[in-house]
Order: C-alpha cells, then structure tokens, then sequence
C-alpha cells in the first residue's frame, strides 16, 4: 500500500518523539507503531526522523531486522491532530480514512463503588477495599505467573484468591459479589482512539464499519485486535497531538514579530527559524547555560517531560550537563525504575562515580554513560551481544524480552540457551562464573524496567528545544505556554 500525499499542508509535528517540521509532499509506506523507530538509519536518511543515531549511539538497526515479521511501525506526533486528519480525509476521502474505536469496559475499583452506592454501603468502607486489593494481590499473582518486573494487573480471580480485604467485603456483602461478577470487563461504552486511524482504499467495502457520534469508525480496538488487521492486509496509523508543539510553534511566532520584524509570520517563516536554531543538527546541546539556568534552577514553565514535581526535584538534585542525563532522568522518572528505587541509585553513582562495581571493564563501557545502571533496552542488548557467545544484537534484544515473560516449550528453551551462551561468553572474556551468572540476575532483574534509549534521547531532544526558547526567549515562551493554558 503507497499513500502519496499530493497538497502542501503545513504543520510542525515530530515523528517518533522528535520533533520535525513539514512543508512539502510526502510519501506513506505501511507503517504502524514502534518505539525504535527514531533510531533507525533508514528514518534518518529519509528525512522522517532528524536523530542521528550513529551520532547518538542509537541500535540503528534495530528497527529494521532480518527476523522481523511485521511492518517498521512510526508514531506521528503532530501540533494539530485533527486537522492533519481532516486534511487526511479530505484529501483520500472519509472511506479511506477511518479511526480506530476505544471499547470502554467497566472495572473492578468503579464497579465495587458504584454498585456499593446502590446498595448504600458506606463510602470509607467500600474505599478502603479498593485503596488494598491490588497492594495485597499482585505481589503473589505476579509471583505465581514468574513475573520479577514490570507492571501487572491481577484477574478477578487472583484478587480473590490473594486480598483478603476484598474477599471480606464480598462475603459481607453478597449482592455486590453477584453484579460485579456477571458486569466486571463488561463493554461499557464505545469512543475513539487519540491516534490510530486506518488507511486504505474503500474501507467500507472490504471491512465492517461502525458510527459513533456522527463518524465512520473501525469496531476495532487498540491493542491486540489492531494486530490482527495487518496479515489481512491493513495497516494502523498513530497520528497523536502534542502541546509541546504548539507552544513552540507558537513562541517562534512571538519570536519574530518582537525580535525579527515579521509581522504575520507565515509557516515558512516559522519553519526557517526552526531549521537554523533548533534542528538537533543545529543546536547546540552542550550549551552549559541552559542546563545551568533552567534544568539545575528549575525555571521550568512548561519544559516538556518537566512538569511534575517528582520529575523536577530529581532533576535539580541531578543535575544534568549533557543531552543524555537529561535522557537518563526520564527513563528513570517512571513507575518501573522508581519501584526500585532507581532515581536513588542513579544520584548516588553519579555523585561517587569511583564507589561503581563494574564486573568487567566491558561492562563499565557500555553502562558509562548510566553511571553503573542498566536503564535501557539497548544496554541489555549489547551487553548480551558483546558478552556473550555468537549473540547478535537481534538475539540480545529478544533475550530481553524473554526475560521479562515467564516462558513456555520452545520460548523457555531458547531462553535458557541463550543465559548459557552469555555465561560462557562472559567466562572467556575473564569473568569468573560467578560474576557472569550475577551479571545476568541483574540483567533479567532490570530487563522489565529498560527503557527505549531513541525513544528516550529523541524526547530529551524536545525538552532541550523547549529549555532553550525558555532560556533565550523567557517573554516569548510563557506567553506560547499562558496561551496553551487558556487553550486547555
């Protein structure tokens, strides 16, 4: 399927997590969802993504594999989603354009509420089973499946089996027990999804189609049902929306009409602007006052992945100086690596770098820029490829995601091969038995917290573009984020 786009319509978006801007034709093939793919090369050499991954030591070639079975998946984050759609749909028609329906089902917690206020059951009563049920449950659910990371959510039956607070409740209150075992995962209502829509000619002819609230909509989901539509011959797009966007589009604009002489900027104005101060080939990431002034300050007004507390105090306790620290603090400013306390571990080897145990001086290579800690996918890749014995960077991702997956029959087979592999590769490069199998606990332990590391530097990329308007154009930029405020 080729999608050849015909018209010039301007808008500043981002591919994949980085931000780019467009004003000219542009051809789509088949493409869908995926996190490496502001790394690929092919990305970069095409001009769909501005990251330079051989710059930035990004798995260029992750994102397209020899073993791959599916289609390269691209995230399209736009200033203005809807209009791009619309734009879309007027141009290949409103048959060839059509979302993708969100199922809304009813769960557990709201289901045990409302119910409960049916039955007027006191509300403290019914909260404090809720507030418990996942705390007591999912530790053992998780334990009973081999799952030692990563985010889980119980069954009803396994919150049955392991909360004893639910369990009480529902034995003291019968009729609740009755309606939220015949309504819980039931379809509550239908919507649209943010961002995914499907292309492809006459959809209505070759696929069943839905109407909610006026608009053509697949009764396909997000999620697992959507990869069902790629054998049969469709592809899923994600076309989301980012403030971030728009608030720089719009403090350019400021920019120019105080500083430049530019009245009514136009599109190309704007895009010109962009491509001299702003491009990642542009500007320059180690400018030590804008790190210093915003990122060590704490002058954040609206700096993209900076706007919770949580995110801003590790921050300045961090201190970052370079484009990958920012990087690092928000791979492991989410819930996975907090858990681990991973925000506490990272400050104190970047304060007492010397106290770091590296079991090999490969090892200290490859998690130099991590201080010691494994925070991304890549790193457990290549160190299993460096490792290891005869394991490709390919085999050291799937080792990943093994590892973060109770494995079955061939899956668990080919897991323990490849911790055999690595072992033994670990022992002819000098390490002791010992500390290969101990390298690889604390591989298959972090393994479900890694985060994609181009997903990861091409966000901290918009974060320093927003940094550095703060920085520069401090007027400009508030008024672009006071302006997003009022749009909210």
């Amino acid at each position: 399927m080729k999608l050849t786009r015909k018209t010039h319509h301007h808008y500043i978006g981002k591919v994949h997590d980085l931000t780019v801007s467009n004003t000219h034709s542009y051809n789509v093939e088949g493409l869908a969802v995926h996190n490496s793919a502001a790394g690929s090369l092919v990305s970069y050499l095409t001009n769909i993504t501005s990251v330079d991954p051989i710059r930035w030591g990004l798995m260029f070639s992750r994102f397209l594999r020899k073993d791959a079975k599916d289609m390269p998946d691209i995230d399209f984050d736009v200033a203005a989603p809807m209009e791009l759609k619309e734009e879309l749909a007027k141009e290949w028609g409103s048959n060839c354009v059509v979302p993708i329906s969100n199922w809304n089902t009813l769960q557990l917690r709201s289901l045990l509420k409302d119910i409960s206020k049916f039955y007027d059951i006191p509300f403290q009563e019914v909260n404090q089973v809720t507030s418990k049920m996942l705390a007591e449950a999912t530790p053992q659910a998780k334990r009973d499946h081999g799952i030692t990371a990563g985010v889980y959510n119980p069954t009803f039956e396994e919150l049955m089996k392991y909360s004893q607070s639910l369990r009480k409740f529902l034995d003291k209150y019968p009729q609740v027990k009755t309606h939220v075992k015949v309504l819980n995962g039931q379809i509550r209502s239908a919507s649209r999804h943010a961002g995914g829509i499907l292309c492809a000619e006459n959809l209505n002819k070759i696929m069943p189609l839905i109407r909610s609230g006026g608009v053509l909509q697949t009764p396909w989901s997000e999620g697992q049902n959507v990869r069902h539509l790629e054998p049969l011959g469709f592809i899923k797009f994600d076309l989301l929306g980012l403030a971030s966007l728009r608030m720089i589009d719009s403090a350019i604009q400021h920019i120019l009409r105080r500083h430049k002489g530019v009245d009514n900027p136009t599109f190309e104005d704007v895009f010109r602007f962009y491509d001299e101060y702003l491009h990642p080939d542009k500007i320059d990431f180690n400018d030590q006052s804008v790190y210093e002034n915003i990122f060590h300050k704490g002058k954040w007004i609206g700096v993209f992945q900076f706007t919770a507390q949580g995110a801003q105090n590790f921050c300045i306790s961090a201190k970052p100086t370079t484009l990958m620290e920012i990087s690092n603090i928000t791979a492991i400013y989410r819930p996975g690596p907090l858990s681990i306390s991973g925000d506490k571990l990272y400050l104190e080897a970047k304060r007492d770098p010397d106290e770091i145990d590296s079991e090999h001086p490969i090892v200290e290579e490859i998690l130099k820029d991590t201080y010691g800690i494994l925070v991304y996918q890549e790193q457990i890749a290549k160190l299993a490829h460096v490792l290891g014995e005869n394991i490709s960077e390919d085999d050291g991702n799937l080792l990943r995601k093994l590892l973060t997956k109770k494995g079955t029959g061939d899956k668990e087979k080919l897991k323990q091969d490849l911790k055999e592999r690595f072992i033994r590769g670990c022992v002819k490069k000098g390490m002791s038995k010992k500390s290969a199998e101990g390298l690889f606990k604390r591989i298959e332990y972090f393994s479900g917290y890694g985060f994609n590391l181009a997903h990861s530097v091409s966000y901290s990329m918009l974060s320093f573009q927003c940094a550095w308007l703060c920085n520069y154009f401090c007027p400009e930029w508030s008024a672009a984020f006071l302006q997003k405020c009022t749009e909210q």
